[in-house]
């Protein structure tokens, strides 16, 4: 691979120079200044030819979750009019709910990515696959139809609910070689399922989290207690996955010929390793693209050879830029909850978010630190943490959370670097 950064005003772009990945770009630019009015209003504003298209591309602005769900995904309807098209939706971190469209070819595009990542993390002929998980089970059928494309024997889909003991029970009589989950799930799950098997018993070779970063120490104790190995998958929705891990577990492969990150405010930690907040430009979505997605996360890119002998580029996750928390793999932004909140009673203009461990129960408690001046309208606040903020309601409803309300006087919130989430929760922090 010719891997070159693209430097403009306070980003660095990777890009493959290679003449291929040049004609894909610039087709890939092209086909948005013709379909899409959003980005070729971007495109007329660089003042760059479409035949320039690594300079093109790192002068285009950061696109936004807004900007995905309100330009982006009426465009996207627009083009795929008449043809048949997949549709998701994504996670909690916005109060609406936010869909992807893709075509049929994008769809393939995307099943070869996940097969790659699932080959890389040791999956094949014969596998067992279970996938463990809250939400929608057809969105599961994704990730079966990529491990039987490589040889999975079986596949299977375990919806969790708050009866965490009743509902991970199946795993014992399923022997999976290969688990797939999310790391808050797996906190719950974990004391559950530690001791399913004898010590050194274990059918499970390969553990594979995605959605959200894992602790270091729960990682460490499944890959003890079960003899396995633990991968990262990395993706997010709207720009589907990108890549995951070797058996070396240092950052996730990814093809910069499909995917295309750029670096806010970079820096070089070391040679060849560089730091920054992480936009993402998939190339194989067109009907709905995006253009240097700002995913909220602070990424490493990692350019150094990697022991396995794959030349890819690596990319790890270090923290998110914004204040969040994530209950059963869906994240919710400070900032969703505060608006809703402060929408429906106006009084609210300070709020602290408390998340704890309930002694004894496997719910987390989620304590909203509010104003005294608000305390009159306790029932309204609670409606609208019921029902008000899409997916938050699931949480509550579905048991895996309770809600408590502490209002304050506005002193207790302390002054100016107020900490608007606490996580107190084990793994957490």
């Amino acid at each position: 691979m010719n891997l070159e950064w693209i430097q403009h005003e306070n980003s660095l772009t990777l890009v493959d120079k290679g003449e291929h990945s040049a004609l894909v770009v610039e087709r890939f630019l092209r086909h948005l200044f013709q379909t899409s009015r959003f980005y070729r209003r971007q495109i007329e504003e660089t003042g760059v030819p479409l035949d320039a298209p690594f300079e093109l591309l790192s002068r285009m602005p950061v696109s936004s979750k807004e900007d995905y769900r309100d330009a982006l995904q009426t465009e996207a309807l627009q083009t795929l009019h008449a043809r048949p098209f997949i549709s998701d939706y994504s996670s909690g971190s916005t109060d609406k709910c936010v869909l992807r469209f893709s075509s049929v070819a994008e769809e393939l595009a995307e099943l070869e990515i996940t097969e790659t990542v699932f080959r890389r993390a040791g999956m094949g002929a014969g596998d067992r696959f279970v996938c463990l998980e809250v939400g929608a089970p057809e969105i599961y059928d994704f990730y079966f139809r990529a491990a039987r494309n490589i040889g999975a024997a079986q596949t299977t889909y375990i919806k969790v609910t708050s009866h965490y003991a009743a509902s991970f029970a199946p795993l014992l009589r399923l022997e999976p070689t290969v688990i797939l989950s999310l790391p808050s799930l797996m906190v719950k799950a974990w004391p559950y399922i530690r001791d399913h098997w004898p010590k050194g018993a274990s059918p499970v070779k390969s553990f594979i989290h995605m959605g959200e970063a894992m602790h270091p120490d729960l990682k460490r104790e499944i890959e003890t207690v079960w003899g396995c190995k633990v991968y990262s998958f990395y993706g997010t929705t709207e720009l589907g996955g990108m890549g995951g891990e070797c058996i070396h577990g240092n950052g996730c492969h990814f093809d910069p010929r499909m995917v295309c990150p750029t670096l806010g405010n970079p820096s070089e930690l070391s040679p060849g390793l560089f730091e920054g907040e992480g936009y993402f430009t998939t190339l194989h979505f067109r009907s709905q693209a995006v253009v240097k997605y700002r995913a909220g996360d602070v990424v490493q890119l990692d350019l150094n050879p990697c022991p396995c002998g794959e030349d890819s580029p690596r990319l790890r996750f270090v923290e998110r830029t914004a204040d969040s928390f994530i209950i059963t793999g869906d994240k919710f932004r400070y900032e969703t909850v505060f608006n809703a909140l402060r929408k429906a009673v106006p009084e609210i203009d300070l709020l602290t978010i408390r998340l704890d461990d309930i002694p004894g129960s496997d719910k987390a408690r989620i304590t909203l630190v509010l104003p005294k001046a608000a305390e009159s309208r306790r029932e309204r606040i609670a409606e609208t943490l019921r029902r008000g903020i899409f997916e938050l309601d699931a949480v509550f409803h579905y048991g895996f959370a309770e809600f408590e309300l502490e209002f304050v006087s506005p002193e207790a919130f302390g002054e100016r670097k107020m900490k608007r989430v606490v996580d107190a929760r084990k793994y957490f922090s």
